[in-house]
């Protein structure tokens, strides 16, 4: 059973017991690149690097974008996102790649 983790951004503190650290294999996010704003964004790549060790992953599951390559489901959905809280959408990828790489993760693979 996966270890859930609750983000509280404005503490920004993952505290994880030494049992759930010793034994965490990855993080593994699943439709909320789209709902957090850049800064969380950037908060989620900081402490997840911090809590990862040893080439452990960390994963993206939802929808992306790469570029202006986006389609019309998906264009459909940013656009729900963005009315409902502007700093909110379909990400770019290069765009959170670049987040990545600032908190030295490197883009393995895109499925």
């Amino acid at each position: 059973m996966p270890n859930l983790i609750n983000i509280n951004f404005e503490k920004a503190s993952w505290k994880l017991s030494d049992k759930i650290n010793q034994s965490l294999k990855m993080l593994l996010t699943i439709n909320v690149v789209q709902i957090f704003p850049w800064i969380c964004l950037k908060k989620l790549f900081k402490k997840s690097w911090e809590i990862l060790w040893n080439n452990q992953n960390l994963f993206l599951y939802g929808p992306l974008r790469k570029k202006d390559n986006i389609s019309k489901r998906k264009l459909a959905f940013d656009k729900e996102f963005k009315y409902e809280n502007k700093n909110c959408g379909v990400r770019d990828i290069e765009e959170i790649n670049s987040i990545a790489i600032k908190n030295n993760f490197k883009l393995r693979k895109i499925i």
